[in-house]
């Protein structure tokens, strides 16, 4: 929300006189899989957004994709493919990389989520685990000296439910961190919004929809960054 004039990371930079790069984009997710087929422009427009999908991939998916996929032109006329990959979207040059990446990769059925975690050492990008293993990787070989943070969702709640997706995600980030030895901001904490909180903060119930809305979570984050 906001990107490219009040997103909370612009906010965020300008409030720490830092160059902040947003390449955050509605509907991203880290798991990528080359061998799903859930990919129908109506029923799944968001499969092509997969941060640890390579550019070869993602031409390869569409080289091959029967009519009505996502992978086609014309499906989502502001989403360019090739833009999704990891190679455009994880820049270099950069002091401090922040993953605030995770809310759409929670897994909503509960007897599944352990196989969609995998293995923690893995690199399967079909797997959350996999999939970040994959990008933090790619990162430190883009940005070999930079501070990779990885960061929590607001909020537990969605729509008035918590059904122990986002906990369970939360969890998950948590465990990647202490492999690599990386930092996690609790943005989720750190809001500890109730039930009844959430559309005070998050306007549609998932996204801080408004200046005010985002502008609170650029406070909370400058403020955990100067205590950092």
């Amino acid at each position: 929300m906001g990107v490219g004039k009040d997103s909370y990371p612009e906010l965020f930079g300008a409030k720490m006189d830092c160059i902040v790069t947003n390449m955050a984009w509605a509907g991203s997710h880290a798991v990528w899989d080359i061998d799903a087929t859930n990919d129908g422009c109506v029923t799944n427009h968001n499969a092509v957004k997969g941060l640890s999908a390579t550019r070869a991939e993602l031409q390869t998916k569409r080289n091959n994709a029967l009519p009505g996929s996502a992978y086609l032109p014309g499906c989502d006329p502001v989403t360019i493919l090739l833009d999704q990959s990891y190679e455009y979207r994880i820049t270099t040059g950069n002091d401090v990389v922040f993953l605030d990446h995770n809310h759409n990769d929670r897994v909503i059925d509960p007897t599944l989520r352990d196989a969609t975690a995998g293995d923690i050492n893995g690199m399967d990008k079909a797997t959350i685990y996999g999939a970040w293993n994959f990008l933090i990787t790619q990162i430190k070989a883009r940005n070999p000296k930079a501070e990779i943070i990885l960061m929590t969702a607001p909020t537990v709640w969605k729509n008035g439910v918590d059904n122990g997706s986002f906990q369970h995600i939360h969890g998950c980030i948590y465990n990647i961190a202490k492999k690599w030895g990386l930092s996690v901001y609790d943005l989720c904490a750190d809001l500890a919004l109730g039930k009844d909180d959430t559309m005070t903060f998050l306007g549609d119930g998932t996204h801080p929809t408004t200046y005010d809305q985002r502008n609170c979570i650029a406070n909370h984050l400058t403020a955990w960054a100067n205590g950092f």
